[in-house]
């Protein structure tokens, strides 16, 4: 019996507190849990979470859900395209956000180039550079009578002295020389003993003479061989005499002869 009577009152309880599923709810009262002194601890709220309180009821055409576009109203894109968040909405794919969207626009001139890397004055500078090194070069050429500058080997005799020929192989060497020494024309007697020289070394295939060659050139022929030292010195003095026309007196005269007499005896040797 006493257990039916204590029975009664928790049943009674436990069926008051049982919630009705009939009515739709969304929101239930906070249940508030107190300790022994009376004082509120924490308050619990529950929510509904029957999915009919929350969603639609789903259409269907055939057997697939039914979609329904929705319009944006006008101006929407626009609004949204002004705002900081959409700032690349209008720049290519590749674009970069400004680093100030409200003061700097996009700058779309091509880059300026230094004057050192335009085309046309790297062009005028070669111009320039290869320009000086050719004058540069005609300059030392023209100073040392190398090359196109230089001069030429046989030349007509000057200051009176008569005319001599061009051609080396029809003058009448002891003659002229002869003459030349009566006169007391030393300069132009050792020039006559220089060009039978360049006769003779010819006629033995020693050098290999040509009008437009040059006194250099038949030294650079002879470079290395017997007759280079001899042929050196007698250049070496016509050089001064004729060219640097220093004045030649008799006892140089002779000194010069000797050295143009050896190198004979030297050529008549071979």
């Amino acid at each position: 019996m006493l257990v039916i009577l204590f029975g009664m009152p928790l049943s009674g309880q436990a069926q008051t507190e049982e919630p009705d599923t009939t009515a739709p709810r969304v929101e239930v009262a906070p249940v508030e849990i107190v300790d022994s002194s009376g004082d509120v601890v924490d308050e619990v709220k529950t929510y509904d979470t029957d999915p009919v309180n929350y969603f639609s009821e789903i259409e269907y055409q055939d057997e697939y859900p039914k979609i329904h576009a929705r319009q944006a109203r006008p101006g929407a894109v626009q609004d949204e395209k002004k705002e900081k968040a959409f700032w690349y909405a209008d720049l290519a794919p590749d674009g970069k956000k400004p680093a100030d969207e409200e003061n700097e626009s996009i700058d779309i001139r091509p880059p300026r180039t230094r004057l050192t890397d335009q085309t046309w004055f790297q062009s005028i500078l070669w111009i320039i550079i290869i320009g000086g090194f050719a004058t540069c070069i005609a300059i030392y050429l023209s100073s040392n009578n190398v090359g196109i500058f230089r001069r030429k080997n046989v030349q007509m005799a000057m200051d009176g002295d008569g005319e001599i020929p061009e051609d080396i192989f029809a003058i009448n060497y002891q003659q002229e020389i002869e003459k030349a020494r009566q006169a007391g024309n030393f300069r132009l007697a050792v020039r006559l003993h220089y060009l039978r020289m360049l006769k003779l070394m010819s006629e033995r295939q020693v050098i290999r003479y040509t009008q437009d060659k040059t006194n250099f050139d038949y030294m650079m022929q002879l470079q290395g061989g017997r007759y280079y030292e001899d042929f050196f010195r007698i250049t070496r003095d016509y050089e001064y005499s004729w060219y640097g026309q220093f004045p030649v007196t008799e006892d140089m005269y002779e000194l010069i002869r000797h050295d143009f007499d050896r190198m004979e005896k030297e050529l008549s040797k071979y």
